[in-house]
């Protein structure tokens, strides 16, 4: 991949034997992400964040805990009506970044 929009997404502490990150993209634009390591060029369209997510239980539950600095601070613009699990979006004030909707 060359460029591309990065949007509502969280790349957090997503390294392996072969690494596809940021590292290996040129022309990125962050849009409304959690990026833990930003390397190389990007674009930033605002609403970044460079912060733990805070997971419920990283890798095995994905899920948002009520702590999260990702909740209601993604964008809805161009986000799916559901996450993973087919909960509505947005919940709260705003769409959660990543694939979780955070539901209290």
């Amino acid at each position: 991949m060359d460029s591309g929009v990065i949007r509502n997404s969280i790349l957090w502490q997503n390294r392996g034997p072969h690494p596809r990150d940021l590292l290996v993209l040129t022309n990125v634009e962050l849009d409304h992400s959690d990026v833990g390591d930003q390397s190389g060029p990007v674009t930033d369209l605002g609403g970044n964040i460079s912060s733990d997510p805070l997971f419920v239980a990283a890798p095995a539950n994905i899920h948002l805990s009520p702590a999260s600095p990702c909740i209601d601070t993604g964008t809805c613009t161009g986000a799916p009506v559901t996450d993973f699990e087919g909960d509505s979006r947005p919940s709260g004030a705003g769409c959660d970044m990543g694939a979780d909707e955070f539901v209290p």
